[in-house]
């Protein structure tokens, strides 16, 4: 298995993986668990746990990768990240 063959099934486990998060938060949401970040920016509970399982689940498969979330800062492991 090459490289980008590990990367689709990275990127399908970590589908998976989010997915279920946010299936626990669902019918779940309201005014008490999201919060705006600006005008018609919203963040839930459920976007922040999910972004932290895939964050997990990315820094175990893959640690010496960089990561750029949506709700949280980039996390930079190397200068010289390939990803």
């Amino acid at each position: 298995m090459n490289k980008y063959d590990t990367f689709a099934k990275t990127a399908v486990e970590l589908a998976d993986i989010g997915g279920n998060v946010l299936l626990k938060y669902f019918k779940n949401i309201n005014e008490k668990t999201v919060e705006s970040k600006g005008i018609g920016d919203w963040v839930s509970e459920a976007d922040r746990a999910s972004e932290d399982a895939i964050v997990d689940h990315i820094s175990r498969e893959m640690p010496t990768h960089d990561i750029l979330t949506e709700e949280r800062a980039q996390i930079v492991r190397s200068e010289h990240s390939e990803f």
